[in-house]
């Protein structure tokens, strides 16, 4: 049996540490419950530098969030079976008009490190360079 190996893009510690903003117009942001408020510091650098994003966030069913009520573009997934399974079905259902902006864009992952893995790898295997993708804690 062959192992696959996987080797994740940096690491970035702190939302300060974040490429600017300015540099790219669109953004996309993944992640789960605990970094909300990473996600909405991030929507308030893109509306400050008139960029665009969205994201898609994993949540328990237990919780019942409606994310338009705190005025942020992204939808919310269940937690799978496998991590970030339907994060990455969510990908596959994107337009092919918007998938192609996207594709320039750069790409935020946040939440359980296996999730952000998973989604990294469903990006990778799009076209999306590794140098678009950003792990932030």
């Amino acid at each position: 049996m062959r192992h696959q190996i996987h080797v994740m893009t940096p690491v970035r510690q702190s939302y300060a540490e974040l490429p600017l903003l300015k540099e790219h117009r669109y953004h996309f942001f993944f992640g789960n419950e605990y970094s909300i408020e990473l996600y909405e510091r991030l929507k308030e650098e893109a509306c400050l530098h008139q960029c665009h994003y969205i994201g898609v966030l994993e949540m328990p069913g237990i919780y019942f969030y409606k994310p338009e009520r705190c005025g942020l573009l992204l939808d919310v997934v269940p937690y799978g079976p496998e991590p970030a399974m339907h994060a990455i079905a969510y990908l596959d259902r994107l337009e092919a008009e918007l998938w192609t902006l996207w594709q320039e864009g750069i790409f935020y992952l946040a939440g359980k490190e296996e999730a952000a893995a998973a989604f990294e790898q469903a990006l990778l295997l799009r076209g999306i360079a590794p140098e678009q993708i950003v792990h932030v804690c």
